[in-house]
């Protein structure tokens, strides 16, 4: 029976997977945090305008949008990474600022003002976090 020990490049891995999970997950508490702010607590709806109808967004939804996009920006930087090995983290902080300002056009689609203020809150919660999270864990 042998006992395999980590290396060191594989314990800075492991460690930097799960500081790059705990960001992912930070990001998703806040959007919860929030959405009950926003929703239940000073009663905004959150609502978008989809073709001629209202569409409704609610905690799962919040949920979901922020952990796809934590996911997708972590796979980003990953493959940033990898054509740049310790060099990542100037473009990966160009393109998530790019992303997070392009998704900033989502809100405009908001049934009332105070839809729009809020879904923007969401959208910078998120991506802040993303952005100064994700980019503390590149080299």
């Amino acid at each position: 029976m042998s006992i395999k020990t980590m290396t060191t490049v594989e314990q800075q891995r492991a460690s930097g997977m799960a500081r790059r999970a705990g960001v992912v997950s930070a990001a998703a508490c806040a959007a919860v945090v929030v959405w009950c702010l926003l929703h239940p607590v000073l009663g905004v709806d959150l609502a978008v305008w989809s073709g001629s109808s209202e569409t409704t967004v609610g905690v799962a939804d919040v949920v979901l949008a922020a952990l796809l996009v934590g996911c997708a920006g972590w796979g980003a930087l990953g493959l940033i990474e990898r054509r740049r090995p310790c060099r990542a983290r100037r473009p990966w902080t160009w393109l998530a600022i790019t992303v997070l300002a392009v998704s900033l056009v989502g809100p405009l689609g908001a049934t009332s003002m105070a839809a729009g203020l809020g879904l923007l809150t969401l959208h910078l919660a998120v991506g802040l976090i993303m952005i100064m999270g994700l980019r503390s864990t590149a080299c």
